[in-house]
């Protein structure tokens, strides 16, 4: 199994997500290698502790893990791809504690 089937297999078993949601969460995690190879390692043993060394506008995968405990495993690292990609809207959500409808 190639690290893109784990990853997928992760998606579409574990987030229940279809084949088109797969495809938008990979395109965008893997648009950041550091951020993309951390993902990855973190499929394997599901510990965000081992990431300090990522550190994204002062946010880590630790510490969005602990913020916001709701975010499955895709989503901490989203946040650090929105970090380097929309800053000031994802401080702002960050700011807000994520306001979910």
């Amino acid at each position: 199994m190639t690290v893109k089937d784990k990853i997928y297999e992760y998606f579409i078993n574990e987030l229940k997500v279809s084949n088109r949601v797969a495809d938008i969460l990979f395109n965008k995690i893997n648009i950041y290698d550091d951020i993309y190879s951390c993902f990855v390692i973190w499929l394997d043993n599901r510990d965000y502790s081992q990431f300090d060394y990522l550190e994204i506008e002062g946010y880590t995968a630790k510490n969005i893990k602990q913020k916001f405990p709701f975010f499955k495993g895709i989503g901490v690292f989203n946040i650090l791809v929105d970090l380097r990609d929309n800053k000031e809207k994802t401080l702002e959500l960050i700011a807000k504690g994520f306001p979910r409808k």
